[in-house]
């Protein structure tokens, strides 16, 4: 219901509903699942993270994005914990330490089962902060550009490094 008028939220399935009865609006927001506070780490991996890896390891390409307000659990979410090295504790590793530990576990299995089959890893790491996209492995980081076409974009400058494990990878990013 409402109270004077206010748009309130209301979900149906796997859809959420923006209500707005002073313009008479209904706007319909789709959704695969939703993680609550008791989702765990291995939760977010599974429903998130794995069908992204394995999506890209059949040549789509593939964004995480994580939004939401500070102290929301977006750096937890996706680093987990780490100790003072920057190695993820245990269970407690995020999306990043998973989806590397299982993107390295199947390039693996597919060299093994085809050895014509090769891959290439390359890290790179960036923010969108305030509409300003910044390298955050540069060591001076000026605004990059988002440069392309329809069916390719890419950020003009950033930084790739060329990574052979998920403890390479590791390492970049918390460089």
């Amino acid at each position: 219901s409402t109270r004077n008028n206010t748009p309130y939220l209301s979900v149906e399935g796997n859809s959420l509903f923006l209500i707005n009865n002073t313009k008479a609006e209904r706007k319909q927001y789709s959704f695969d699942w939703v993680a609550d506070e008791n989702s765990s780490q291995e939760d977010i991996f599974e429903h998130i993270g794995a069908p992204v890896v394995r999506n890209c390891l059949e040549g789509y390409n593939g964004t995480i994005y994580a939004y939401g307000q500070t102290g929301s659990g977006k750096t937890y979410t996706v680093q987990g914990a780490l100790d003072r090295s920057g190695a993820a504790i245990g269970n407690e590793r995020g999306l990043v330490p998973r989806i590397l530990e299982y993107l390295f576990e199947l390039t693996h299995k597919k060299k093994v089962e085809n050895e014509l089959v090769d891959f290439e890893c390359r890290c790179s790491f960036l923010e969108i902060y305030n509409e300003q996209v910044s390298d955050l492995l540069a060591k001076d980081s000026v605004p990059l550009q988002i440069r392309g076409d329809k069916d390719n974009r890419r950020v003009e400058g950033l930084i790739e490094r060329k990574v052979l494990c998920t403890e390479d990878a590791m390492a970049v990013l918390n460089a």
